[in-house]
């Protein structure tokens, strides 16, 4: 942690750039560590066999999470979406989920994202292709008419795809080794389903371009908000900010933060 700080520190000033605004700066900077943060969102944690429980301050439902996934990897994804001065927070005022919106959450990974903005949207497909989280999700959603967990991953093409599994971490392999799993893309997902796409959430490891690849026709039709993360590649936040604006020029787009191993911005929001 101390290191991962003293990298964000030397490329503020490499950089000459805070990555926002000096209070978000400073706190990502030098506030507690993400487990003691987590613990200030949750209300109430209990567990059984399978799964721990968690009941998020503010907020009804409880979130499942499969007892053999680390608790670390959930209390750092707790902390990027509980906290608005975190650079991985993904609802700044520009991108707030509002009672119109159809939702993607492309790579709902422990389901946070779609857990707390489920009783703002019209509906969420939160789209996870590890198994490992399919079970939780199920769970905590079951009830949630207008979640559905689509299994599976989105990319620049449809038919089968190779995952590496890490957790949270889980990548697209560029070779057929690995996970077998299936891939869509948004284009031909919202023309399967007939559905809009309001607003987009996705956070996918580097195949962020990918995706959005996939996704031309749906955001020329729909110009989507956009909440999407640029830190996995050092020129994604240029990258995907021409792509978008090349589609529709009068975008507005915000980046912001600063990632540690490359100085990267950390996401990039377009509205």
């Amino acid at each position: 942690m101390i290191n991962r700080r003293l990298k964000v520190l030397q490329y503020t000033w490499r950089n000459r750039s805070l990555g926002g605004s000096f209070s978000h700066w400073a706190l990502n900077c030098f506030s507690p560590k993400c487990g003691w943060l987590a613990q200030q969102a949750i209300a109430k944690t209990a567990q059984d066999e399978e799964f721990w429980q968690f009941q998020l301050k503010g907020f009804d439902g409880i979130l499942y999470y499969s007892r053999g996934l680390p608790l670390q990897s959930l209390y750092q994804t707790i902390t990027e979406q509980a906290y608005n001065w975190q650079w991985h927070y993904y609802q700044i005022p520009q991108t707030t989920v509002t009672a119109a919106d159809v939702v993607f959450d492309c790579g709902a990974a422990e389901g946070i994202f779609s857990f707390l903005v489920r009783s703002q949207a019209k509906h969420i497909y939160s789209f996870e292709p590890l198994p490992d989280y399919l079970p939780a999700l199920a769970k905590t959603f079951g009830s949630d008419a207008n979640v559905s967990i689509v299994p599976q991953a989105l990319g620049n093409r449809t038919g089968t795809a190779y995952l590496q599994p890490a957790g949270v971490c889980s990548m697209i392999s560029q070779q057929d080794t690995g996970l077998a799993i299936a891939m869509d893309t948004i284009d031909h997902f919202c023309t399967t389903h007939q559905t809009p796409i309001n607003y987009l959430k996705a956070d996918l490891e580097g195949y962020e371009l990918n995706l959005l690849a996939g996704a031309k026709e749906a955001i020329w039709q729909f110009r989507p908000k956009i909440a999407i993360t640029t830190y996995h590649q050092g020129s994604h936040a240029q990258d995907i900010r021409q792509f978008l604006q090349g589609i529709h020029p009068s975008y507005n787009i915000l980046v912001k933060g600063i990632e540690e191993r490359q100085g990267a911005p950390v996401m990039l929001h377009a509205w």
